[in-house]
């Protein structure tokens, strides 16, 4: 068993960070081609992230509230749709 130097261990820390930064890098293709593998929750976490480093965040918030909005609305639309057809 050889003992390693000190330049030895720069030398493998180095090619240890090159390894960790190269495993971690992936085009735009690749990375669409693996959301379909993801979870729901894995989703959803992308989503939040993407959105939270838009530029524009404020405008989109809005038009979430305002989907949302609109969604409860027609929840109550098809709720009182279904008690006219009961009866």
């Amino acid at each position: 068993m050889t003992a390693l130097t000190h330049s030895d261990g720069v030398e493998a820390a180095i090619e240890n960070k090159r390894a960790s930064v190269y495993r971690f890098v992936m085009s735009v293709g690749e990375i669409m081609q693996e959301l379909p593998r993801l979870s729901l929750a894995e989703r959803r976490m992308l989503t939040n992230k993407l959105l939270e480093l838009e530029p524009d965040r404020a405008a989109i918030e809005t038009c979430d509230q305002l989907a949302d909005e609109a969604m409860q609305v027609l929840d109550r639309m098809e709720e009182e749709d279904a008690r006219r057809a009961k009866g």
